[in-house]
C-alpha cells in the first residue's frame, strides 16, 4: 500500500543494490551473484533488500513491479560467452541476456529490465555464467552510480 491512513501518498517502495566487491565466476557455471553491504544501496519503503539473504530482492509489496540488472565482467578475451539473468522464485528465468563471442580483450557489460506481477514474498535473483576456461570477476559497483559495475533494482509500480 503506498497510502497512509489520511491518503496521503507514500514514496513508491524500491531498492536499488549494487555488488559489494568483485566476485569471481566459475567458468560454464551459473553463478549467483551476491550483492552486499557498501556497495550504492537505495532503499525505500521496505526491506526489499536484507543483508540475510544478500542474493535477492523481495518486493514485501504484491503488484507490478519493474525490475532491471547490470553485470559487468572483467577484461578477458578467453571463452566465448557472456551471459546474465533474472531467477524468479530461484528456478523461473525471467531474462536472460547472452553476449557473443569476446573479440577483443575488453570489459563486458549485458544489461535488463523487466515488468512482472508479484506477489509480496516472491523474489529476484541475478546469476552470471562465463566461458572463458577459468574463474573471472564481475565487476563491484563502488565509485560509480549503477551504469559500469554490477548492480539489480527493484520498483513498484501499481498494486
Amino acid at each position: 500500500h503506498i497510502r497512509d491512513d489520511h491518503d496521503y501518498l507514500y514514496y513508491r517502495p524500491a531498492a536499488v543494490i549494487g555488488l559489494a566487491a568483485n566476485q569471481s565466476i566459475t567458468s560454464a557455471t551459473w553463478t549467483t551473484v551476491s550483492m552486499g553491504a557498501g556497495a550504492n544501496i537505495y532503499l525505500n519503503n521496505g526491506s526489499v533488500w536484507s543483508a540475510a539473504t544478500p542474493n535477492r530482492l523481495t518486493p514485501g509489496v504484491a503488484g507490478v513491479w519493474i525490475f532491471a540488472a547490470g553485470v559487468r565482467f572483467a577484461t578477458s578475451s578467453a571463452g566465448a560467452v557472456r551471459a546474465t539473468r533474472l531467477l524468479f522464485n530461484g528456478t523461473n528465468e525471467l531474462r536472460l541476456v547472452a553476449m557473443d563471442t569476446i573479440a577483443t580483450n575488453d570489459r563486458i557489460q549485458g544489461t535488463m529490465a523487466l515488468e512482472r506481477v508479484v506477489n509480496a514474498t516472491d523474489y529476484v535473483e541475478l546469476q552470471a555464467y562465463q566461458d572463458s576456461g577459468a574463474g573471472l570477476n564481475i565487476i563491484d559497483d563502488i565509485g560509480s552510480f549503477l551504469n559500469t559495475g554490477t548492480w539489480l533494482s527493484a520498483v513498484f509500480m501499481s498494486g
